[in-house]
């Protein structure tokens, strides 16, 4: 097995993640680029378009939480 931790500074944070091969054929230097900045660039487009929540609280149920604390 073979991982490869790598990071990349964002306008969002630090993005952290790893790739792992089980079988020990690693891609070319230039594949496992391609990959890393294929799961970050993933990762931004989730924090900038985030799936809809499909069960939002409504605005009032959160209020009347806030107030009864």
């Amino acid at each position: 097995m073979v991982k490869i931790d790598f990071e990349f500074d964002t306008q969002h944070g630090v993005f952290k993640d790893a790739l792992v091969f089980h079988d020990g054929n690693v891609p070319s230097d230039a594949d496992i680029e391609s990959m890393k900045i294929a799961r970050r660039d993933a990762w931004i487009n989730f924090i900038e378009n985030p799936p809809p929540n499909p069960n939002p609280i409504p605005e009032e149920e959160i209020i009347e939480e806030q107030v009864q604390e």
